[in-house]
């Protein structure tokens, strides 16, 4: 089974340097924090007080967390599927709406692969 984990987006260098989680965790934080601040203006200005380094602190730990359980848990880090997420996350950075959401959530779906992990 795979899992889905762009409530990360998240979201997350550049979409070639993405061999790492951390890289992106990183690149969809950036990308994540102008989509809230384009989309759900009122939710970036009160959680983060309308700083963009604070929301992708915040986003990029909150994903580090979770990949980190979702490696402990015996799943992979797919490149190639993080690459795709990054560019439906770049394509829709300002893009609010159900449509650019499935996009993104599409495209992010398979960035773990959880098909050989443990029970």
């Amino acid at each position: 089974m795979r899992l889905y984990t762009l409530g990360v987006l998240l979201l997350i260098a550049p979409a070639g340097c993405l061999r790492q989680a951390d890289a992106f965790a990183r690149k969809g934080a950036r990308l994540g924090c102008k989509r809230i601040e384009a989309c759900n203006n009122d939710f970036f200005e009160t959680e983060y007080s309308g700083d963009a380094s604070l929301c992708r602190d915040d986003i990029e730990n909150n994903s580090q967390f979770s990949f980190d359980a979702l490696e402990a848990m015996g799943c992979t880090y797919q490149p190639d599927e993080a690459r795709a997420c990054i560019r439906a996350t770049r394509r829709n950075k300002d893009t609010c709406g159900d449509e650019a959401d499935a996009e993104i959530d599409d495209a992010c779906r398979d960035v773990f692969d959880c098909s050989d992990a443990g029970p």
